[in-house]
């Protein structure tokens, strides 16, 4: 970690995960929380690793949908992204679950 912050060593080591290491992607938007972290790695996944577009899904909390950003609701539907949402953890767990499993037979 040497001199870096937690957040900037936590960002690399997410960037550098996605670039090397995913073959599936999920990205979770809950409602009224910061997720600038995920939206940067969401935005990392775009402009560097692009073949992750067709193994990847953006869930967002069905609730608070109305109050995400249009310009991220662009960037998802302009990258023809999978896009989900959930209501509760339960379901964001069942519904994790079922496109992780779709992603990895379709890539394998």
């Amino acid at each position: 970690m040497g001199n870096e912050s937690v957040e900037t060593y936590y960002l690399e080591k997410s960037r550098d995960l996605i670039s090397n290491w995913a073959q599936a992607a999920l990205f979770v938007f809950p409602k009224n929380c910061d997720y600038s972290g995920v939206l940067i790695e969401f935005d990392h996944m775009l402009n560097k690793a692009g073949w992750l577009l067709e193994s990847s899904t953006v869930f967002f909390e069905k609730s608070g949908f109305e109050k995400v950003s249009l310009m991220l609701k662009g960037l998802v539907k302009s990258s023809s992204v999978n896009q989900g949402f959930f209501v509760n953890d339960g379901e964001l767990c069942d519904r994790s679950v079922a496109e992780l499993t779709s992603h990895l037979l379709n890539v394998y």
